[in-house]
């Protein structure tokens, strides 16, 4: 069974380094458009789960690269949008458990650069930034719980590029949010003020692979890992003058998607 297991993964990097070894045409525009799904989990201090939101969101985007330094550098400008409604299996604030429907709309913006590192190999990083709009179905009250996220990403990696006709091609390496702001709009549950929270950085990761079929069209597979720590306490107060803390709790979100991709 192992080996097996080590024949195949040897067979596909083997296919992977020889469909690279072609030549490479990599400025341009690319569109992109495909699914994507999500699963978003919330710990206590414990490491006890309180919630989890999973389900597929719909995703398009673009990308453009250009070259620099004779055609050994290259960059990329990439931006993105997904949508859709997944479901929520937790407690509202510190309430009973409850199972509803969050709707998440998320904007993301990207620059990347990559140069050579070996035969067919580069280094790869990136910063991006991401707004993340979370409304979280109240069915008591009828009102979205709606909470909003600022994210400056970072990522770092590998990478086997596109080849310029056919072949195997991807990417892997780590990410994490260097900064993040969270607005949880606490006025909107009877509290007096809104403080922003601000999850603390924690160290993920990236895998991505893809096949093109000709010059024009390939199809990605992606998976992303972003880890957040506990942010810091905020203390608000109640119209009655009554104190309480708010966080955010240490969070987890695991996205994968499948994306076809046309290059012009």
């Amino acid at each position: 069974m192992k080996k097996s297991l080590c024949t195949l993964l040897a067979l596909a990097a083997g296919a992977l380094f020889a469909s690279a070894a072609q030549a490479h045409e990599r400025e341009g525009f690319q569109l992109f458009s495909g699914a994507e799904q999500w699963k978003w989990t919330e710990y206590d201090s414990a490491g006890k789960q309180l919630l989890s939101e999973t389900g597929p969101v719909a995703q398009v985007g673009g990308r453009f690269t250009y070259s620099t330094h004779g055609d050994t550098v290259f960059h990329t400008l990439t931006a993105k949008t997904s949508r859709g409604t997944i479901n929520y299996d937790g407690a509202y604030i510190d309430g009973p458990a409850l199972q509803t429907k969050t709707r998440y709309d998320t904007l993301s913006l990207e620059y990347a650069v990559a140069g050579p590192l070996a035969r067919n190999v580069e280094w790869t990083a990136s910063l991006g930034i991401e707004e993340r709009n979370r409304a979280i179905a109240n069915p008591s009250t009828k009102k979205d719980q709606v909470e909003n996220y600022h994210s400056a990403l970072l990522r770092a990696g590998v990478q086997v590029p596109r080849p310029a006709v056919w072949g195997l091609y991807g990417s892997a390496g780590v990410n994490t949010a260097i900064s993040t702001m969270e607005n949880i709009h606490a006025t909107d549950m009877g509290f007096t003020s809104s403080p922003t929270l601000h999850p603390k950085a924690d160290i993920g990761g990236y895998l991505s692979l893809g096949y093109a079929f000709n010059r024009n069209l390939s199809v990605e597979l992606n998976h992303e890992l972003l880890r957040f720590k506990e942010s810091s306490h905020a203390v608000v107060k109640d119209a009655k003058g009554a104190n309480f803390e708010i966080w955010q709790p240490r969070s987890v979100l695991h996205r994968s998607s499948i994306q076809a991709v046309y290059r012009f």
